[in-house]
């Protein structure tokens, strides 16, 4: 997201650092289902049968709550950096402990706390999945439900749409980062992003279309 910050995020920030602990619950949800999203695609399927995604949600729930008087809202990222930087140490402390091998945990996090490069159009077909300025109970239950039916959509993709979306969305990779990793151009990338995106698009439609039923 490039920009001013939101005014939501802003306000939120500005009410947990003047001491009302419970404006911390609406910000973080604001950015709960990328968290989640991102967890469960970087978590290895080994990793995910010894920790849940939602356990270590919670872990880093309470490290940023605990340290948020070291935080500074510098510019739209900042909190989500944050988080990504302690998921990152979360899902590699994991990884050690219960692989035992500092190598295997460094590839289960890799990529958390990747660089922000990314264009407009990289983010556009899903923000308005997982993204929201709602902060009632009623707003945060309906993006619950969002990033539980885009996590199904995701599972449907052809495995190289979903890799160029994990990679090129919720990971905020350039084209260029995102080629070198699939040895791709990085038109093919943007190419094979927007074909993902439209794919993506029409598995969340029926999905939807089916929970209205």
């Amino acid at each position: 997201m490039s920009g001013s910050i939101p005014r939501t995020t802003h306000r939120l920030v500005a009410r947990i650092k003047d001491g009302d602990a419970s404006a911390f619950d609406p910000l973080f949800d604001r950015f709960y289902p990328r968290l989640r999203l991102t967890l469960r695609s970087r978590m290895s399927s080994r990793l995910r049968e010894h920790a849940d995604p939602d356990d270590v949600i919670q872990d880093i729930y309470m490290e940023v709550f605990r340290n948020f008087h070291k935080f500074e809202l510098r510019d739209p990222e900042s909190f989500w950096k944050w988080l990504l930087t302690v998921a990152r140490w979360k899902v590699r402390d994991l990884g050690k402990h219960h692989f035992h091998t500092e190598k295997r945990a460094d590839a289960s996090a890799r990529s958390l706390d990747a660089p922000v490069d990314r264009d407009a159009t990289s983010e556009a077909a899903l923000a308005s999945t997982v993204a929201g300025d709602g902060t009632s109970p009623y707003e945060s239950v309906e993006r619950r439900e969002r990033v539980e039916a885009l996590e199904r959509a995701m599972a449907q993709l052809p495995a190289h749409y979903a890799e160029v979306i994990r990679l090129r969305h919720f990971e905020q990779l350039s084209a260029k980062d995102v080629g070198d990793s699939m040895g791709l151009s990085s038109n093919a990338v943007n190419v094979l992003f927007h074909r993902a995106q439209k794919k993506l698009a029409e598995i969340l439609a029926g999905i939807e279309g089916g929970a209205a039923s």
